[in-house]
């Protein structure tokens, strides 16, 4: 017996060493990718992640707020981890990168117990997990930085559920408070956590299972505990957003999202991150071809329920999990992106696995073509691997990572935009200005493209197109911090005091957090001899991580710069 015991520990351990390896080889060429999209603001930018004493702030602001954003979204725990790997060393994005491949590999080992649970055979276990953890379209949240969030609520997601079912089956109330914490943790990583308890009502009905009052009152009052924290937080209602985007417009767009989905995870072939804001029509046929799948998938898992519980439980959580990155609900920046498929892409390998075992059981009398299957799996976790590691190479320069964008979505203004600030930071203006213009051509109310080219016109020596570029920003967007502070700077540099200090004063008003706009009202107070005032907007703008300050600047206010 206890030898029997030893061999299933071994078996184990060298499951969860394979998982473990096959990440770590993987995403190994990941590690050095720098700080790409919603990164710089989200990390680099963000003042929140440099300094601890903002913890507090954290948890009572939008996820962007540390760095002027704001993206209505309510994720602490991401950027709390955020603050831990710049603890260790500031903003070497190896840490960053490291510790999203760890959160991955634990994704995996809890997958792979979760499978255990359902599917009860170790082997069929493993290759899922190896399946899910190997697809290419995950380096969208293992090599984005900005999509730790998506794995940090998979990862209590995933353990909660596990959790659950065994304080359900040993009807253990530790391991429920567990799977309670976990839910609460999901909650402040990601929105889409909101899931589990849809999950959990399924997997009681299709398992015909009593449901436990006092475990569905904690679920439920932990729900709505956190959609009135994060309601209160975030300042933007909902119905807000869904009646100016015109979301009854967006619902096509879930079910080609569906069509589309469904092609990448089967044939991950021209995988790219920005798919756009696409609006669709109802005779679309991608929509009905959509929605063809979604409702009649639903109603085969309602229906066999009692035949094969698992492949139930499996499509219907394929299904529940794309909701909250349907674009109905919520307004999203794309109708469809590859790390929305983080959570739903399980149910997709759960179902592929069980079809699968069900070939497996009608070979029985042969055991060459079971052998083939077994074979074919390996070959298809192989060459996911390949493709993973050869995706993850696009991540690496942000030039061909943006231009790779382009290839696929020639209209991605926001690839136009950033590839155009990566050749300005290389100090290619020409280059930067004809992506500018192409982003102006593509959207002509994008206030971020006429701040971009605010710079371009004020180095080439263009101050007046220079100043209507930043005042076309604040017009489309008077909201727009940024662009009052360069305007401001412009202003400054012209010795033109008078105007640029309302313009750092109002960047301030919208964003609180702007180091620069409090270092620059520093320089103008000081020019206007008002020294102790411009002791006071330095020292603030140190406090909150600006860099740049000029040593002698710094020596002629005696401030003593420690960073």
């Amino acid at each position: 017996m206890l030898s029997k015991i030893s061999k299933d520990k071994k078996i184990t351990v060298s499951h969860i060493l394979l998982i473990t390896v096959l990440i770590a080889i993987i995403y190994s060429n990941s590690i050095n990718v720098g700080f790409l999209w919603d990164d710089k603001a989200l990390i680099k930018n963000n003042v929140y992640v440099k300094s601890p004493t903002k913890i507090a702030e954290v948890f009572k602001s939008d996820w962007g707020a540390g760095a002027g954003k704001r993206y209505n979204f309510y994720r602490p725990l991401a950027t709390l981890s955020y603050m831990l790997n710049y603890s260790l060393d500031r903003l070497n994005v190896r840490y960053y990168h490291i510790f999203n491949i760890l959160l991955h590999i634990l994704v995996g080992i809890s997958l792979y117990w979760l499978l255990r649970l359902l599917l009860l055979n170790r082997l069929l276990s493993l290759l899922t997990t190896l399946l899910y953890i190997s697809h290419p379209i995950h380096t969208d949240s293992v090599t984005y930085l900005s999509g730790r969030a998506g794995i940090l609520v998979a990862l209590f997601v995933v353990t909660g559920f596990m959790l659950y079912i065994k304080s359900t089956n040993k009807k253990s109330k530790t391991l429920f408070s567990l799977s309670l914490i976990s839910y609460i943790l999901s909650l402040l990583s990601k929105e889409s956590a909101l899931i589990f308890v849809l999950i959990i009502f399924c997997y009681h009905y299709i398992f015909n299972l009593k449901i436990d009052k006092l475990k569905i009152v904690s679920l439920t009052i932990v729900t709505f505990i956190y959609l009135f924290i994060r309601s209160s937080i975030i300042e933007s209602s909902l119905i807000a957003n869904l009646i100016s985007l015109n979301f009854i417009q967006r619902i096509p767009g879930f079910f080609v999202a569906i069509v589309d989905y469904l092609r990448i995870l089967i044939i991950p072939y021209g995988l790219h991150f920005d798919y756009g804001k696409l609006t669709f029509s109802w005779g679309y046929y991608k929509t009905l071809l959509g929605l063809f799948i979604f409702i009649g998938s639903i109603y085969y898992a309602l229906k066999t329920k009692n035949r094969d519980r698992v492949l139930s439980l499996s499509i219907l959580w394929f299904s529940i999990a794309l909701i909250p990155v349907s674009n109905i609900f919520y307004p999203l920046p794309f109708y469809m992106s590859e790390h929305y498929l983080y959570i739903p892409s399980i149910g997709f390998f759960l179902i592929f696995i069980v079809l699968i075992t069900k070939l497996i059981k009608k070979l029985d009398k042969s055991k060459q073509l079971k052998i083939s299957i077994y074979l074919f799996l390996v070959s298809l976790i192989t060459t996911y691997s390949s493709l993973t590691y050869r995706q993850n190479n696009y991540w690496k320069n942000p030039i061909t990572f943006y231009k790779h964008i382009i290839k696929y979505n020639p209209k991605s203004t926001n690839a136009y935009i950033n590839l155009g600030c990566e050749y300005r930071e290389m100090s290619d203006i020409n280059n930067a200005y004809l992506c500018y213009k192409k982003a102006l051509d593509l959207d002509k109310n994008n206030e971020e493209t006429y701040n971009n080219l605010g710079f371009i016109y004020l180095t080439k020596g263009n101050i007046r197109s220079a100043i209507a570029s930043f005042e076309k920003a604040i017009e489309l967007n008077p909201q727009y911090g940024s662009a009052y502070t360069n305007l401001g700077n412009l202003y400054s540099s012209q010795k033109e005091i008078d105007k640029a200090l309302p313009l750092y004063k109002k960047a301030i008003e919208i964003n609180p957090n702007d180091a620069s706009a409090f270092y620059n009202l520093a320089v103008t107070s000081f020019i206007r001899k008002r020294y102790s005032l411009a002791k006071e907007y330095c020292l603030k703008a140190l406090e909150l991580g600006f860099d740049k300050a000029h040593p002698d600047f710094l020596k002629t206010l005696k401030i003593k710069n420690n960073r």
